[in-house]
């Protein structure tokens, strides 16, 4: 499970039908327990975001996907939702791009994902199987 603090943040907040609450609060239920669960990622990703900053607009990186760090990573970038939140509140603003299980940037995404992709894939920047 993702964020196994949900089922706690919603009995806190006495919620028993989530569809019922609006938007807002469903974003904000999920960057709660995204910064519960997520602690790491968290930490990793708002800091390369003032790093992308200082380098005029990204910033890349590689983590092990077997890594607490590297599974976070994963965890967030797999999740259409997740992505979302953490480029809104952990980013500030920023895209996340995410490549092969093990590489990523904030900040401008690549011109071409797809030879991003295939170069974590043939050896240029990562190997094949992490």
């Amino acid at each position: 499970m993702s964020l196994p603090s949900i089922a706690g943040i919603l009995a806190r907040r006495e919620i028993t039908d989530v569809s019922t609450v609006p938007m807002a609060d469903h974003r904000a239920i999920l960057l709660e327990a995204m910064n519960t669960d997520l602690p790491l990622a968290h930490e990793f990703l708002h800091a390369r975001a003032h790093e992308a900053d200082k380098a005029g607009g990204s910033v890349e990186w590689h983590e092990s996907p077997r890594s607490e760090l590297g599974k976070q990573l994963i965890r967030i970038h797999a999740s259409d939702a997740m992505r979302t939140i953490a480029q809104e509140a952990w980013c500030h603003g920023k895209k996340l791009t995410f490549v092969n299980c093990c590489d990523g940037a904030v900040g401008k995404p690549p011109e071409n994902v797809f030879l991003e992709q295939i170069r974590t894939q043939n050896g240029d920047k990562a190997k094949p199987d992490c």
